[in-house]
């Protein structure tokens, strides 16, 4: 560092300013010299100021001390930075002793440079006082010296703190001179120094009185004003101190505190900008800005200020306090944390410290490490109720709810008047489950804060779970007023609106809380839970469904949509949530209770009982799971099971009837009816007036034989509930199987009234019109019954038998058909379709029914005893044979065969095995008429009349009014030419009604020669007969002629003759008697006649052989009238 000399004289002017300085400063004397001097050289006052101010810097810089140590040059220079304003503070002072044990350096060695530096400063200030008293003092000389002495001690006193013995000496400067404003500014000062501020307001007063345009006046006026409090004129100070001097950063650092301190924290902002614009570096800047912003609300500037404070000055734990506050404000918790950490390094004695670590620890969600920083904050200071409220925040959101009580009985203790206070106790009693002691601190909160819709909301959640529900609603209708956009309010308030069975109002309110926030699932809930008490649970499936979806591992939410579902009656729906509940909660014996009636009301009986086990491996002891278990038992047809666990259920609940009438219903349908009558006595003595009870004990008194009292119970059941269409139902059915018809009748009729629809209704009803002889009516209810569930085959089977057996052959196909599309399996319908089939004469499709019994049951022996009945009558015989075989090999002691099956062989000629068939008939049944009938045809057909004749006898003993029998007898006698005996049986077969019978009485008049007789019986032949067989019919006409030509009647003889020819051209017998009529009379042609009726009679058992359809339809008749 140098300086360029424009001259000699300026050199001299110069050295003679060194000599001067070398005490520090210029006297009057001495400036008067200089004056002298500067004259002589005519050095202009501004070259002269120039000189003088470099010779200063020389001088203070000579005095620089000799540093041993980089570390002592640092502690020199923070020294200076310090005492740029006159004084170091104790946050400074605890800043230089780190630094002095930082550095090693001794007492000694920092008090030495400590002193040096004041002593700088000193110099430099009583520097500018000099120059100012030697301007106004140029004629004082004489007191000069004591003067000099007395700041000389004034300032060394200043310097070594001494501020009250530097206020006595700058009290005796001013008896010199009172008029000086540096002394008063000096006495300013030190009362300021020594916190006497109003004594340094009055002192500085005075010297700004005396001198207005030294800044350093008001600067100091500014800062005595500070520290006693009065910031507005502190400020006022201040802002004439940066008018005086903007270029002096300490004027804006006090000016930017003062304004903080006043609560103007913009304009605090503003002037701590322009001090750190003109010292970036001082520390104290950085350190008011950032508390300046953070009071501001500006958390990101005050942390960049901050973040500059603890750059500059790291070991001041106040720059770190800040920060972390700062950082704490911003939502920057872990960062707090690291810088609040620092601050309790620095100084663990500032109990602010541990508070605010232990607020960031627990806005972060550390709380147990919030609370062992807020047990530290108590510690130190025991009486600030706000540790004790956010320690019992702190435990409170750590779950520990007493510790929590106590801390904020701590803080209420404290701070009565504080709402938060009461407003965290409330919280907290009403979280350990002491409703009304929350309810009593939460009624002070309110009382407090009657505006915070938080205070009423917690209140709300006291009285709610206290059961005080009306006072809940008018709490939590209070919040939501204060604050109808918080969904948390509705949602609460929809709690207690449906706990209050409020259910309309709960649904309004949840629908307001899911508009307000659809992304919670509590609210949608809530919301399904109110339509579901409300027993809308339709409405109750989508917002649980949402629920669920929003918060899927909920198993409670699972779990009421599985309700939902089910109450819906969509059981199949609620089986997979439910499984859902349960795969999130396995051991919910309620999730397992609702899953297994799920199951029991999908018919998944198997499932039900599983899950109602484990319901009931759950909760051991709650009968409504072995309730549920026994329907579920009983359901699947497991009696015994089902009765076990209801009478575990009475025995949990025995009051409960539900329980006995399910008990009943299971004792009854594994057959224990006299314990189900027990059960159901039971039933109806715990509810008298429940019509089901009695149903249920009516029912076990019918299976039980007891039809009285089964009737006297249904009775009962009808009057308790005369809409009931079931009790009358059953009603009916009692007095049906009590023989009453009428009476059943009457009671299926008002069954039907009440319930049209109620097809078993009509199936009873057709079954008592039977019972009664109405067939007709039977039919028509019958016939509603189809129509009501036409895919019950059942119902057609029944009809179709009363059809069948009111001979609507055609209507009983119908019904069978229908049956057997309904199921067409079951053997015992095609039968009775084969039955009704035969009977209507189509015995094709009888076979085919027959046949379709037989496949589907091949061990029926009626089945196939029909098809081959059925097969004879089609004339297929040796199909009938086989069929009867086989129902023989079936039933080998039935002997309803054997004579079917003796004609089937007899129509196949099988004569001998057809005789064997007939014989075994006959041991099996010597009564048998049938046989004996059999027996006999196949005699005449051997020829052996005698024996035939004594079969047949027989056979018609058995049974006189068979015309069949009586024309085979006659046909034996007849062929045995005993006509006279021939004519009698003849006769009786006509008055039976055979008109077979006619031709052969008139061959046996013909014979006997009773030719009227003859010709009577052929005439009521050929009326009543539609010939199919031209052979016969033209033999009857032959036969016909020759009674007529016997009796003389040519011409209706030769007629007869001609018809013959005409009819079968082939009958020369008939031929020759047309040729002959004319030649002949009575006797001459005699053996033609014989011969033609002998011809005829041939040609007639040649017919027989051969199983003409014509002839055999007599034997097909008396088929079907044995089988009828």
């Amino acid at each position: 560092m140098s300086m360029n000399f424009n001259s000699e004289q300026e050199k001299d002017y110069y050295d003679l300013l060194v000599d001067m300085l070398d005490d520090g400063i210029i006297d009057d004397s001495e400036r008067n010299i200089l004056n002298k001097r500067k004259e002589k050289y005519q050095i202009s006052n501004e070259r002269a100021k120039e000189i003088e101010d470099f010779a200063k810097q020389e001088y203070l810089e000579s005095k620089t001390p000799q540093f041993e140590t980089d570390g002592e040059k640092d502690y020199y220079d923070l020294l200076v930075d310090m005492l740029d304003d006159g004084v170091i503070d104790e946050s400074e002072r605890n800043i230089l002793n780190k630094r002095k044990e930082k550095y090693q350096i001794s007492d000694e060695r920092a008090k030495e440079l400590e002193n040096f530096a004041k002593d700088m400063n000193t110099q430099n200030k009583i520097c500018k006082g000099i120059n100012t008293t030697n301007n106004n003092l140029d004629n004082i000389e004489s007191e000069q010296k004591e003067y000099n002495d007395l700041y000389e001690q004034g300032n060394y006193h200043y310097d070594n703190e001494e501020y009250d013995k530097a206020i006595e000496i700058f009290k005796k400067v001013l008896e010199f001179n009172s008029n000086d404003d540096l002394n008063w500014y000096c006495l300013g000062r030190s009362y300021c120094q020594n916190g006497e501020y109003q004594e340094a307001i009055n002192s500085l007063l005075k010297a700004v009185e005396l001198n207005p345009d030294d800044y350093l006046n008001w600067h100091w006026l500014g800062r005595s004003y500070n520290q006693n409090g009065q910031y507005q004129e502190a400020i006022n100070s201040l802002l004439k101190a940066v008018e005086l001097n903007p270029d002096d950063y300490s004027n804006w650092l006090l000016l930017g505190s003062s304004y903080y301190q006043n609560g103007q924290y913009q304009e605090a902002i503003n002037s701590l900008l322009k001090a750190v614009e003109l010292n970036p570096d001082d520390k104290f800047n950085w350190h008011w800005l950032g508390g300046s912003y953070y009071e501001n609300g500006q958390y990101q500037e005050a942390i960049n200020s901050l973040l500059k404070a603890v750059e500059l000055n790291p070991d001041n734990y106040l720059n770190w306090y800040w920060l972390g506050r700062s950082y704490n404000e911003n939502g920057e918790y872990q960062e707090a944390i690291k810088s609040l950490l620092k601050a309790v390094e620095l100084n663990p004695d500032d109990y602010l410290n541990w508070h605010w670590l232990g607020r960031s620890y627990n806005q972060n969600g550390q709380y147990q490490e919030a609370i062992n920083s807020l047990l530290k904050a108590v510690e130190l200071n025991p009486d600030d109720y706000s540790n004790w409220l956010l320690l019992g925040s702190s435990y409170y959101q750590n779950g520990q709810y007493q510790e929590a009580i106590n801390s904020l009985l701590k803080a209420v203790e404290l701070n009565p008047d504080d709402k938060f206070n009461w407003h965290w106790l409330g919280g907290s009693y009403y979280e350990n489950g002491q409703y009304q002691e929350a309810i009593n601190s939460l009624l002070k909160a309110v009382e407090l804060n009657s505006n915070d819709a938080d205070n009423y909301y917690w209140l709300g959640r006291a009285y709610n779970d206290n059961e005080q529900y009306k006072e809940a609603i008018d709490s939590l209708v209070k919040a939501t007023q204060l604050n109808s956009d918080d969904p948390e309010n509705l949602y609460r308030l929809c709690i207690a609106y449906s706990n209050n069975e409020q259910y309309q109002d709960a649904i309004n309110s949840g629908l307001k809380a899911t508009q307000l926030n659809p992304d919670y699932a509590g609210n949608w809930f809530e919301l399904g839970a109110s339509y579901y008490r409300n027993g809308q649970y339709l409405e109750a499936i989508q917002p649980l469904l949402k629920a669920a979806q929003l918060n899927p591992d909920n198993s409670n939410y699972w779990h009421w949509l599985g309700a939902s579902y089910y109450n819906n009656g969509q059981h199949a729906e609620a089986i997979n949530p439910l499984k859902k509940g349960i795969e999130l909660n396995y051991n919910n014996g309620w999730n397992w209770h609702w899953l297994g009636r799920s199951y029991y009301d999908n018919k998944e009986y198997q499932e039900a009982i599983k899950s109602l086990l484990k319901a009931v491996e759950l909760n051991p002891n709650d009968a409504d799971n072995y309730y549920w278990l026994g329907r579920a038992y009983n359901d699947n047809k497991q009696y015994k099971e089902a009765i076990d666990s209801l009478v575990k259920a009475t025995e949990l609940n025995s009051d409960d009837y539900e329980n006995w009438y399910r008990l009943c219903i299971s004792y009854r349908n594994n057959e224990q009816y006299t314990e189900a009558i027990n059960s159901g006595l039971k039933a109806t003595q715990l509810n008298p007036d429940y019509a089901g009870n009695w149903v249920e004990l009516g029912r076990s008194y019918g299976m039980n034989g007891q039809h009285l009292e089964a009737r006297n119970s249904f009775l009962k059941a009808t009057q308790l509930n005369t809409n009931d269409f079931e009790s009358w139902r059953l009603l009916g059915f009692s007095y049906y199987s009590n023989g009453q018809s009428q009476e059943a009748i009457n009671s299926c009729l008002k069954a039907t009234q009440l319930n049209p629809n109620d097809f078993e209704s009509w199936k009873l009803l057709g079954a008592s019109y039977v019972s009664n002889g109405q067939t007709q009516e039977a039919i028509n209810s019958y016939l509603k019954a189809t129509q009501l569930n036409p895919n019950d085959f059942a119902n057609w089977v029944i009809l179709g038998d009363f059809y069948n057996l009111n001979e609507q052959y055609q209507d009983a196909i119908n019904s069978y058909l229908k049956a057997t599309q309904l199921n067409p399996n079951d053997s015992k319908i095609w039968y009775n379709l084969g039955i009704a089939y035969f009977d209507n004469s189509q015995d094709k499709e009888a076979i085919n029914s027959f046949l379709k019994a037989t496949q589907l049951n091949p061990n029926d022996f009626e089945s196939w005893s029909r098809l081959g009945i059925s097969y004879s009558a089609n004339f297929q015989f040796q199909d009938a044979i086989n069929s009867f075989l086989k129902a023989n090999q079936l039933n080998p002691n039935d002997d309803r065969n054997f004579v079917p099956l003796g004609w089937a062989y007899y129509y196949m000629d099988y004569y001998n095995e057809a005789l064997e068939t007939f014989i075994k008939a006959l041991k099996s049944n010597v009564l048998n008429s049938k046989a004996h009938y059999g027996i006999g045809k196949i005699l005449n057909e051997y020829n052996r009349y005698s024996e035939a004749i004594d079969m047949l006898t027989k056979a018609v003993e058995l049974e006189s009014n068979n015309s069949d029998y009586w024309a085979e007898l006659a046909r034996s006698y007849y062929l045995n030419e005993q006509y006279e005996e021939a004519v009698e049986c003849f006769e009786k077969s006509s008055e039976i009604g055979n008109f077979s019978a006619w031709d052969e009485l008139g061959h046996a008049y013909l014979f006997s020669e009773d030719y009227d007789n003859a010709i009577d019986s052929y005439e009521k032949y050929m009326d009543d007969r539609n010939f199919h067989n031209e052979q016969i019919y033209s033999n009857i006409w032959n036969n016909y002629g020759v009674a007529l030509a016997n009796l003389g009647r040519t011409e209706e003889a030769r007629n007869a003759y001609a018809n013959a020819v005409r009819i079968d051209p082939d009958n020369e017998i008939a031929r020759d008697n047309l040729n002959n009529i004319g030649y002949s009379r009575r006797g001459s042609n005699n053996g033609g006649i014989v011969s033609g009726i002998s011809s005829t009679i041939d040609a007639v058992n040649e017919v027989y052989k051969k199983v003409d359809p014509e002839v055999v339809k007599g034997v097909v008749d008396i088929v079907k009238y044995f089988l009828k």
